[in-house]
């Protein structure tokens, strides 16, 4: 089903209320990260499904989205370098929860969950919304995110492929991640060479093996 440009306005405008700390707890009692890296997992989860959809709809309806200041803090009771600005900004430091795994691992991290949030988006745009708004959805978040992870991870395929379907291989995965790394790097070689405050390249650990480090990239 093709999404409109008003649906997907609404949807840009309201997926991160879906989430909530409500299944950051049911997240954590599946997983074996902590409470604070699940919330910072649902919370980058639901701000990459945001980013994402935000560029599908730059595209589809040629749109120019302006950048979003509540993730500064600021609101239209909040201005600029207000005391409610700043109180703004530590409940936002709290909702974004902590990566608390190994250091190293946590840009691999951060890319595997915009590999979710960029083919959930990526099936929306072929027309499927299923997967989607399974997993923006806070009643059915965690059985899909449960469901697709063991998809993800599994070897050999799960036997339904059809005539001539390529079996899904995890280090198809492993591959991206890699590749996906490695362009942001570049950006980040090109924007250094423009500016004096150098950024910090991503870090992808030469021994990464995604079977063996799923624990270090994913919470199920």
């Amino acid at each position: 089903m093709t999404i409109s440009e008003q649906q997907l306005d609404n949807l840009i405008e309201s997926v991160p209320n879906y989430l909530t700390e409500k299944n950051v707890i049911e997240l954590s009692s599946k997983s074996d990260w902590d409470i604070l890296s699940c919330r910072w997992f649902v919370w980058k989860f639901k701000y990459g499904i945001k980013s994402s959809l935000t560029a599908y709809a730059s595209v589809q309806f040629n749109k120019v989205y302006l950048p979003d200041l509540s993730m500064l803090g600021v609101t239209r009771f909040a201005s600029i370098g207000s005391r409610k600005q700043k109180k703004n900004l530590e409940k936002l430091s709290k909702e974004m929860g902590k990566y608390n795994l190994e250091p190293q691992y946590k840009d691999l991290a951060t890319s595997y969950i915009d590999y979710l949030t960029i083919t959930s988006v990526k099936y929306l745009a072929q027309g499927n919304n299923e997967l989607l708004l399974s997993i923006i959805n806070p009643n059915t978040f965690l059985d899909t995110l449960d469901g697709w992870t063991q998809t993800i991870f599994s070897q050999g395929g799960d036997g339904n492929e059809e005539v001539g379907e390529k079996v899904w291989d995890p280090y198809e995965l492993q591959n991206w991640l890699e590749q996906h790394i490695s362009d942001k790097n570049h950006k980040i070689e090109e924007e250094n060479k423009k500016t004096n405050e150098k950024q910090v390249k991503l870090i992808y650990p030469y021994s990464f093996d995604i079977l063996k480090d799923k624990k270090m990239i994913s919470p199920l």
